[in-house]
């Protein structure tokens, strides 16, 4: 059998994104070596002054009294281009969080408020947009510092300079260190990170040092050994600032973390780091408790994003429900990552924002709360919704190219065997063998995914490779036969293809579909009618067995797809979890029980298909030129042969 492979999702009514991200790129070009980010850093001329230059203890207590004093102390390091790298590409902006083999996690504001010791509690980081002349610039510096301003140091927001605005929150320094920093630089990753999952961005920038101690302390195959001990009077961040050896560590090899990615288990991520030192950590990496655990939105100046620690609560040493809280909607997410600072005159960002500050304040009705649990090992209802809804492969396991130079390059290979072991588990008939695909999981620590795990393989091919047009060629053609006079040649939109875009609606302008409205497309989920699931239960099943002989057995009306529910507009309601009616997970020896039952007002009329239809995906270019941004490829259905193409 010649088998196809799909990255993932399965399911794409969580993932909408599937298509543009950087992840898809790499998988579907996997030749390319060049996913390593250019980091911009602003700041490293300012470390390097204080390495010879010493801050003075009074000048010290001023900059704590601001509330920085946890970034001076925890200092600076290196940065590992590699590593941040390969969280990018796990990186999701419809959720916040990184998917990984064994669940969602991600930077909260509990490690932000441990690891820099920064205010979490407190007013939003934002105001008014200054707009002022230089020699108002000049007389501003000159009130808060005491000398005069370089007429040279006058420059916009760029590189390692500060902006203006923030000039404004060091008149009183009382009132500046009780301002929710902390939030604000949690906004400032989660808004960089979802930028530059984009294939066409090559830099990120941000708070990257925080999002490497965050890996460091989660992911036990990625952290340097720390050689003096622990100073317990600073954030716990500063550990990492005493020499480090990598002698265990294959640091700086993207490569390496991809394949320790791909084949992570629960007992290589720490979902507890804090827990053995929480009581004896300072007072300042514990002042934001209260907060932790809210489920609220995140702002700076221009910046929203969302705060959703209900996806990640094993990081809080609390049961994973299935999460049911997005907060953003798609158009919602597009556009407050479209807004930004420039050309902003005397511009009111707390009013703009009113109805996310008002969110923010209210935090404290808004704290998700589980049963508390010592095991990590995620629930199989958990398990079972998420995996077939998560990118499981950022690069094809099957073009796997051993490493040169000896570090680790078959994660992904590993976790392609789990998936074949995992269906022998599940769609054996003999003993024995199912016996033997169950001794290999327990090996590999993954034995409690045997029942449920999803193939990614297929007969069928899962699509077709578009090549890259690049939008100043694709520009220049449309130019060129306008010029003409004559109609535009319909180009290929140049985003990676993916069988889980969704489709267009002609009959409404064109207007994309919420994901989760789509569940009665083709492809859109693995446990139903999908290019995944149809061919691929008839190969393992018994002979002469046929899904679609057995779908009429399987109606009902009582059946509900929607789990995933996206709050399209800013919520004040509680965090709720109602009960799921989750698909039930495959039986080891009653394959109809693979398909569950489905309503079909929901699906496509079951007489558009057999087994030999196939699916062709086509991308084709929107007119409307002033929304090149948002443009979707349209997914089009044809049954082979009927003679009129």
């Amino acid at each position: 059998m010649d088998a196809h492979f799909s990255s993932g999702p399965l399911n794409n009514d969580l993932l909408w994104l599937s298509g543009s991200h950087r992840g898809d790129y790499y998988f579907q070009n996997p030749d390319k070596d060049d996913g390593i980010l250019r980091i911009r850093r602003g700041d490293q001329d300012f470390w390097m002054h204080l390495n010879s230059n010493p801050i003075p203890e009074n000048v010290m207590e001023f900059i704590t009294l601001a509330g920085f004093g946890g970034i001076i102390q925890c200092g600076n390091r290196r940065l590992d281009r590699a590593l941040i790298s390969a969280l990018v590409e796990r990186w999701r902006p419809e959720t916040h969080t990184f998917h990984l083999p064994i669940g969602e996690t991600t930077v909260t504001l509990q490690d932000v408020n441990i690891l820099w010791g920064l205010q979490i509690e407190g007013n939003v980081v934002s105001g008014v947009d200054l707009t002022l002349n230089t020699s108002q610039i000049k007389a501003l510096f000159e009130n808060l510092m005491g000398e005069e301003l370089p007429i040279e140091a006058v420059h916009d927001s760029a590189s390692n300079w500060v902006h203006i605005n923030y000039l404004s929150h060091l008149e009183d320094l009382n009132s500046c260190g009780e301002l929710s920093w902390g939030s604000a630089v949690l906004a400032c990753l989660y808004k960089h990170l979802c930028r530059v999952t984009d294939i066409s961005k090559t830099e990120i920038s941000g708070p990257m040092f925080l999002l490497q101690m965050w890996a460091w302390e989660r992911f036990s195959g990625f952290a340097p050994e720390t050689v003096n001990n622990i100073d317990f009077q600073k954030p716990y961040g500063a550990r990492w600032r005493s020499p480090l050896t990598y002698i265990r560590t294959a640091s700086h090899v993207l490569s390496a973390y991809r394949s320790q990615l791909h084949s992570l288990t629960e007992d290589k991520f720490n979902w507890k780091p804090y827990d053995h030192v929480f009581n004896l950590l300072p007072e300042i990496c514990l002042s934001g408790q209260s907060s932790w655990r809210c489920e609220t939105y995140l702002i700076c100046w221009e910046i929203v994003e969302p705060h959703l620690p209900s996806r990640v609560m094993r990081q809080f040493r609390m049961f994973q429900p299935v999460p049911v809280n997005t907060l953003f909607g798609e158009q919602e997410h597009r556009r407050l990552h479209k807004i930004s600072r420039t050309g902003g005159r005397n511009f009111n960002w707390l009013q703009k924002h009113n109805q996310y500050v008002l969110s923010w304040v209210g935090r404290h009705n808004h704290v998700v709360t589980e049963e508390l649990t010592d095991s990590c090992v995620a629930s199989p209802e958990y398990m079972q919704w998420y995996l077939p809804r998560t990118i499981l492969y950022t690069i094809d396991p099957r073009h796997h190219q051993p490493n040169q130079h000896g570090f680790p390059n078959d994660g992904g290979t590993l976790q392609m065997t789990w998936d074949i072991m995992s269906q022998i588990c599940q769609r054996s008939g003999e003993d024995f063998i199912r016996d033997m695909a169950s001794q290999a999981m327990i090996h590999g620590q993954v034995e409690h995914h045997m029942g449920y795990y999803p193939t990614h393989m297929s007969q069928d091919p899962v699509g077709y490779q578009v090549p890259l047009v690049p939008q100043s060629i694709r520009r220049r053609n449309q130019r060129q036969v306008q010029a003409q006079n004559v109609e535009p040649e319909v180009q290929a939109e140049p985003v990676i293809n993916s069988p889980h875009l969704s489709s267009m609606d002609h009959s409404s302008g064109n207007q994309l579909h919420s994901p989760s409205l789509n569940f009665g497309e083709v492809g859109t989920s693995s446990q139903h009618l999908s290019q995944f699931g149809t061919q691929n239960f008839e190969d393992a099943g018994p002979s002469g067995y046929n899904p679609l002989h057995n779908y009429n057995e399987f109606q009902s009306q009582d059946f509900n797809q929607d789990i995933q529910q996206d709050f399209l507009s800013p919520s004040l309601i509680t965090p709720f979890y109602p009960e799921l009616n989750t698909p039930p997970a495959p039986g080891f020896g009653h394959l109809p029980d693979m398909r569950p039952p489905r309503d079909r007002s929901l699906s496509l009329e079951l007489d558009m298909f057999d087994l030999n239809t196939s699916m062709d995906y086509t991308n084709e270019d929107n007119d409307d030129n002033d929304n090149l941004a948002t443009r979707r490829g349209r997914r089009q259905i044809r049954r082979p042969g009927c003679g009129t193409h």
